[in-house]
């Protein structure tokens, strides 16, 4: 049947046995646990014009940690494509913060395909706040900003 067929696909080898429905899961899917946030601050890469001591980035970062779960899993869903944490953790995922020539009204945007988060300079920690809770509650599909 299918599973058979499937298996034979991705070629795993007699380890495959070995795994549990959980196991497999977590190696598709990733780790329902949505990762320390810490971890994925110090692999963090930063690109046109920002470093991790901008204060735009130190007052993302500082919005970021005091985000509830639910919030979070939005952020790495809309930064990523998946609101899950790779298996080996967040420090394991190429994430990078770009900064935008967008106006400050506007929201930020990403690029999914590269775990890519285009953050415009916002000034505080509320301007941040604001401007994430907009993007993250009312962003759906594609689109082009």
């Amino acid at each position: 049947g299918f599973m058979r067929a499937a298996v034979q696909c991705m070629a795993a080898g007699a380890a495959f046995g070995l795994c549990t429905a959980e196991d497999l899961e977590l190696l598709v899917c990733g780790s329902r646990d949505v990762g320390r946030f810490e971890e994925l601050e110090s692999s963090c890469k930063y690109t046109n014009g920002y470093t991790a001591d901008s204060p735009t980035i130190r007052c993302f970062w500082q919005v970021a940690h005091s985000m509830p779960e639910a919030a979070k899993r939005k952020l790495l869903l809309f930064c990523t494509g998946c609101d899950r944490a790779p298996i080996l953790g967040l420090k394991a995922l190429d994430f990078t913060i770009a900064r935008s020539s967008a106006a400050l009204d506007h929201l930020p945007t990403a690029n999914t395909c590269v775990n890519q988060l285009n953050l415009p300079e916002y000034a505080s920690p509320e301007m941040v706040r604001d401007r994430f809770h907009a993007a993250l509650e009312h962003h759906t599909g594609f689109g082009f900003a």
